[in-house]
């Protein structure tokens, strides 16, 4: 089973960056012509979710991991790195151990990232400029492709997504 999803907000809970890993299963049995707004009805009520189970620990989560569990039992860790939250949620074998890890490396990914592009305070405005929102999908991708994790070496990450 595939991770559920990576997720962004900034400091007010607004999505800025969501990368859905399990959709495919909410769309079995669904026609075809409805499947995006089945997509998009999926993300809006997980995102809610997350906000509602979450919200309260964002400003205890500045440099450090908080978990949370939803009431399906899908679990989320998530860290606040300035202005930005990066959330990763799962279930099963994508349990707190492994989420929390992911949590770290995207952290610790987006902090590079932010070293090389400027240096300065990580920001809602700072992740959407220029190709920076791109370089992170392209981690996340090389990373779990499908949401399968494969690499957790940041020096591999960066090569193959060549940052």
């Amino acid at each position: 089973m595939a991770m559920h999803s990576i997720l962004v907000f900034n400091a007010n809970g607004e999505d800025l960056l969501t990368k859905y890993f399990s959709i495919e299963k909410k769309l079995s049995g669904i026609s075809e012509e409805n499947h995006s707004d089945v997509i998009y009805k999926h993300c809006r009520t997980w995102e809610d979710e997350v906000r509602l189970q979450t919200s309260k620990m964002w400003m205890n989560s500045l440099g450090s991991n908080q978990i949370a569990r939803t009431f399906d039992d899908k679990i989320i860790v998530f860290r606040r790195i300035d202005d930005i939250i990066v959330f990763a949620t799962g279930e099963d074998e994508y349990d707190e151990l492994v989420l929390v890890e992911v949590v770290d490396f995207l952290v610790l990914l987006i902090s590079l990232i932010c070293e090389e592009s400027k240096g300065s305070k990580i920001d809602e405005t700072w992740l959407l400029e220029g190709n920076i929102f791109g370089k992170i999908l392209v981690a996340i991708d090389e990373m779990m492709p499908g949401g399968v994790l494969e690499v957790f070496d940041l020096d591999e990450i960066i090569n193959m997504a060549k940052l």
